[in-house]
């Protein structure tokens, strides 16, 4: 991390901003994906690509964003599935009018489990990578934080 410099540390966050918010802009435009699940899949892995570019810029933030981001996510993917299971009418299963009708499983699996261990763990990784890479410029190098502030 200290011989990169920051400007090439935040572009591979926003490289990672741009395809979700290209990925994003193509998912809700009518036919663009095309159907359920060719058009989710490429989703996911869309930002599944977001999320690893980060790894290219900053490879310690990035293992630790990765950490976090599946300690944060896990548990709300477990919530997910006995909100599932119980129906229980609030905004963690609550699917979309056009999702397909699914048993219990596949609907967790697609509505719960994937988008909680891909789309918010790389949403996490990109605005950790963001933000890290914002905190780098504004703290000179070679120096710790209580340094900086004197």
């Amino acid at each position: 991390m200290a011989s990169t410099p920051v400007a090439w540390e935040c572009c591979w966050a926003l490289s990672g901003v741009a395809v979700m918010a290209v990925t994003g802009f193509a998912a809700s435009a009518p036919n663009i994906l095309g159907s359920f699940p060719g058009g989710f899949l490429l989703f996911l892995a869309a930002f599944a690509v977001a999320g690893a570019l980060q790894r290219a810029g900053w490879p310690g933030l990035f293992r630790l964003l990765v950490a976090y981001g599946y300690a944060a996510r896990i548990p709300v993917a477990i919530l997910m599935f006995f909100a599932f299971q119980g129906n229980w009418g609030t905004h963690y299963d609550s699917l979309p009018p056009t999702a397909p009708t699914l048993s219990l499983w596949p609907k967790f699996i697609w509505f719960g489990f994937l988008p909680q261990m891909i789309v918010w763990v790389s949403f996490t990784l990109m605005a950790g990578s963001l933000i890290g890479g914002i905190a780098v410029a504004l703290v000179p190098r070679g120096k710790t934080v209580a340094q900086a502030a004197a």
